[in-house]
């Protein structure tokens, strides 16, 4: 439960924050709106995300692979032993979902596939609909 109110909190910080810059900026265009997220995530002080060039952010095809270098919740713990522990980039990962679903207009969620809290050297995620999340 813990964990899905994180990612819940931070998809929609991540809505809205989009829909700020939007606003703010008179962004219309969905992968400028989506180029501005990595600058964004930083200057909040996030993370450090890159979108990984295998990328296909659109509304008929959507997935979208990121790596977050010195987020501030892997940052915050030590490596988890156990491979079977919870990744710890929860907030973040909906962060960045949210702001996705916002810029496409389409539901997404993400899901974790690497990080630095277990040791891993970065922190990866896949954001996709719900739909093809496990393929």
């Amino acid at each position: 439960f813990a964990l899905s109110l994180l990612f819940d909190v931070g998809q929609s910080i991540g809505r809205s924050s989009a829909k700020s810059i939007a606003a703010k900026f008179s962004i219309t265009d969905p992968l400028e709106l989506l180029d501005a997220a990595p600058h964004y995530s930083a200057f909040a002080g996030w993370s450090i995300a890159e979108i990984l060039p295998e990328s296909r952010p659109s509304t008929d095809d959507f997935f979208l692979i990121y790596r977050q270098n010195r987020s501030f919740e892997s940052s915050s713990t030590s490596p988890i032993s156990s491979p079977n522990e919870m990744a710890g980039c929860i907030i973040n990962s909906g962060f960045l979902s949210g702001w996705c679903e916002q810029t496409f207009g389409i539901n997404l969620i993400s899901a974790e596939l690497t990080c630095r809290s277990h040791g891993d050297e970065s922190c990866h995620a896949l954001i996709a609909p719900p739909s093809r999340i496990k393929e």
